[in-house]
């Protein structure tokens, strides 16, 4: 049976999947797409290579164009473990990138009348960072690592994590021989819209899309479709963003904006033009933290995170030389949807590549103002419902009892309250129903959840019936975390 570290990793690799497309990354997923370098395996799609056929579990093109190079081809590979990332995992990221890279044959692509050439890169995604052997060996063989690990990265982590464990436990309860991976990968990409073809879907659309593309991926030990597709279209329901920089090197490195709607603004705004920013890294000390793109859009901050392991950082921000060799200019090139944005910023100039002194360059930036505080949300951390509880309960009711999930989203919003008629309004009850046992679904998941340790023994019941003197419920209220949690959202 597949570890759950594994599928978290398969699910992170989806869903950069989706979040990066805004950045033009188009996901490949049949061979039909280029017969001439694609082949279907029996795992799903594989990339041709001068020595053997290599699977491709997330391969995209990127819709930019680069001067001075075909168009390019990225492989997506996340990894999603305690420990860091080793150099046997990216050693054989740049075995794969140097064996599909001689495949081709001008001889061969004559004969199949083939008129476009691809070369092909590698992003190697890690949610706990890499060893200092496996960033040397990256640098070497100009490979892209990107490190998740920083404080800023953890609504996505956390997102992927929700819904890997939700797939892992549905596996479990249908006692599934082998996890279908390729049936849940073809049910993200249905709700995500990310199959060819297809657009961001709606919340209707994803759930139906998803189950679309879950059942034409059955096979027999499948997965139910209803409950994978409403898993599937809740990793959908997400407002994360993320975009791809690209400097005058060979290395991608990736943007996640604190404020998606503000980053889409300032980047519409921005497009083919060059924006100045500055650069900070925004960490309590220097070793906790990330460097920090801050922008101004109007009269309010637009702050993007840069992810990146360490061992790059100096060729992103170092600069490049100008023309006359005296000056150095930083710039970092964003795609989004299709255009180019240039923000230019005060490259930090140290004359060497060493870790020991970079250190130095972080201390000598460090920004406290900008630090990521994950909870923006302090007032839930000494609270009964953490903010991954209260997750955790609404993920597993919109699965198994969506109308108390909506009453309990609704009552949030409502300052903690909400009556029994808009109860019956809001689930579509008949009148003569009675709500006896309608706290039960609620009641059953919050036990569980301290039974697993991620509630305290004594928390409140997330929707608790009121009845102020009258024999049937006039009511219902939910625990104050929930009015802060759905507040922030």
């Amino acid at each position: 049976m597949i570890t759950i570290s594994a599928v978290r990793g398969h699910v992170l690799e989806e869903l950069l999947a989706e979040l990066l497309r805004a950045s033009g990354y188009e996901l490949l997923v049949d061979a039909d797409q280029d017969a001439f370098a694609l082949v279907a395996g029996p795992n799903g799609l594989r990339v041709r290579g001068r020595g053997a056929d290599h699977q491709a579990d997330v391969l995209g093109q990127l819709r930019l164009a680069l001067p001075f190079t075909f168009p390019i081809r990225l492989f997506v590979e996340a990894k999603y473990r305690t420990g860091k990332t080793s150099l046997a995992d990216v050693r054989n990221a740049v075995g794969v990138l140097n064996d599909v890279n001689e495949h081709f044959s001008t001889a061969a692509a004559q004969a199949a009348g083939l008129k476009t050439r691809h070369v092909y890169r590698y992003a190697l995604f890690s949610a706990s960072g890499f060893t200092q052997d496996a960033q040397s060996y990256a640098l070497a063989h100009q490979l892209s690592l990107i490190d998740l690990s920083a404080p800023a990265f953890e609504p996505i982590l956390q997102l992927a994590a929700r819904i890997a464990n939700a797939l892992f436990d549905l596996a479990s309860d249908v006692g599934v021989d082998r996890f279908p991976i390729g049936q849940v990968r073809d049910a993200l990409r249905g709700a995500f819209g990310t199959l060819p073809g297809q657009s961001r879907a709606d919340d209707f659309e994803s759930l139906s899309s998803a189950e679309a593309a879950a059942k034409n991926a059955t096979t027999n030990g499948g997965l139910p479709i209803d409950r994978l597709a409403r898993i599937a279209a809740e990793a959908a329901d997400s407002d994360l963003a993320m975009y791809f920089a690209f400097t005058a090197t060979p290395f991608i490195a990736v943007l996640v904006p604190d404020e998606p709607v503000d980053a889409a603004v300032f980047f519409g705004d921005a497009r083919e033009a060059r924006r100045d920013i500055r650069i900070v890294f925004a960490g309590e000390d220097a070793a906790n933290g990330e460097w920090a793109l801050i922008a101004q859009q109007g009269d309010r901050p637009v702050t993007l995170r840069l992810a990146t392991a360490p061992g790059i950082e100096p060729w992103l921000l170092g600069g490049a030389p100008t023309t006359d060799g005296d000056d150095r200019t930083g710039l970092l090139t964003v795609s989004v949807d299709g255009n180019e944005v240039e923000l230019a910023f005060e490259p930090i100039q140290i004359e060497s590549t060493a870790p020991e002194l970079w250190r130095i360059a972080r201390t000598e930036r460090q920004n406290r103002e900008f630090a990521f505080r994950p909870e923006r949300r302090s007032d839930l951390d000494e609270a009964a419902w953490s903010w991954a509880a209260i997750q955790e309960l609404m993920v597993r009711l919109r699965l198994e009892a969506p109308v108390q999930a909506r009453i309990i989203e609704i009552a949030s919003r409502n300052g903690g309250i909400i009556t029994r008629g808009e109860v019956y309004a809001y689930a579509g009850f008949p009148p003569d129903r009675m709500l006896k046992g309608f706290t039960r679904p609620t009641n059953r998941i919050a036990n569980v959840l301290k039974s697993k340790g991620m509630l305290p023994d004594d928390a409140q019941m997330p929707l608790q019936a009121e009845y102020d003197g009258a024999v049937a419920a006039t009511h219902f209220v939910v625990p104050r975390e929930f009015v802060l949690f759905f507040d922030r959202r």
